[in-house]
């Protein structure tokens, strides 16, 4: 079972069943293309995404009665689509036994508005979620390494950021792996790879 994720600052935490998404559950995580970057005294990595949403035709091709002319087929206008980029940021380098905070923010750059955003995080093994850091409006679930958020509609122009902390158990190399799986309400404006961001531990002197 998973379990609701910490809930911060009074903020109420909800499912994604609660808003009809619950079906992204099963998609495993990382099962598309990967980009990294690790420079300067932070690791972090960016993408863009969306959700595609069918578009609709409109009109009927049945014949016209025969003292009427034929009805004019219309076309249905293209679904409006957002530019959803997702930016991970994480400590380059940190001590065995320490704590630290994956930072997610996700920006819509338009020009549509989603009515929900879905984003997707697999923690490293050899770490422990020990918080979460939300704003208002946002929801999620946790189970051991595996966690959902869900984000209510950001408007065109503005974002959301977000916190995940984890304690690191030993040293070696942490790769966390972050993905928005679904927009809901718009079109599909750019496609939606996976994020990941690389922190090594070092061994406590």
């Amino acid at each position: 079972m998973r379990s609701a994720l910490v809930a911060l600052g009074g903020i109420v935490i909800v499912t994604p069943a609660a808003m009809g998404v619950a079906d992204l559950v099963d998609d495993p995580p990382g099962s598309v293309a990967v980009t990294t970057a690790a420079t300067g005294p932070r690791a972090h990595s960016t993408h863009s995404a969306a959700a595609a949403v069918g578009t609709s035709v409109l009109g009927s091709d049945a014949p016209a009665a025969a003292d009427h002319p034929p009805a004019a087929r219309t076309e249905g206008a293209v679904a409006p689509a957002a530019d959803v980029r997702l930016t991970v940021t994480a400590p380059a380098t940190v001590v065995a036994g320490d704590s630290f905070t994956y930072t997610l923010r996700v920006a819509n750059q338009g020009p549509a508005t989603p009515s929900a955003v879905v984003v997707r995080i697999l923690l490293p093994e050899g770490t422990v979620r020990t918080g979460a850091q939300l704003p208002n409006g946002v929801g999620g679930e946790a189970d051991g390494r595996f966690g959902q958020l869900v984000l209510p509609p950001i408007k065109p122009g503005t974002s959301l950021t977000m916190g995940i902390t984890v304690q690191s158990q030993r040293a070696g190399t942490l790769v966390n792996t972050t993905r928005i799986s679904y927009v809901e309400g718009v079109r599909d404006a750019r496609p939606r790879p996976a994020v990941t961001t690389v922190t090594r531990v070092r061994q406590r002197s």
